[in-house]
């Protein structure tokens, strides 16, 4: 657990898995989508209250997901 304020900053790595599928619709036009996710982990935040004397803890679970849809045109 960390404490947050300003300039606070740490790098977290994780992991991302996705799919796609692009079908030609014609000799210059495809449509495309595509779908990703990506796990980032888990940050534990503490925040010190300065009124209250029960700290407070916070929890950020980054997960991500992204769906993405497209035409192309080619030239």
């Amino acid at each position: 657990m960390r404490g947050a304020g300003f300039g606070d900053s740490t790098t977290n790595f994780g992991w991302t898995v996705g799919t796609g599928l692009e079908v030609g619709l014609s000799e210059t036009l495809s449509l495309k989508a595509e779908y990703l996710f990506a796990d980032l982990g888990k940050e534990d935040f503490g925040v010190a209250n300065s009124v209250a004397v029960i700290p407070l803890n916070a929890a950020f679970d980054a997960k991500i997901h992204i769906v993405r849809i497209g035409l192309n045109y080619r030239f």
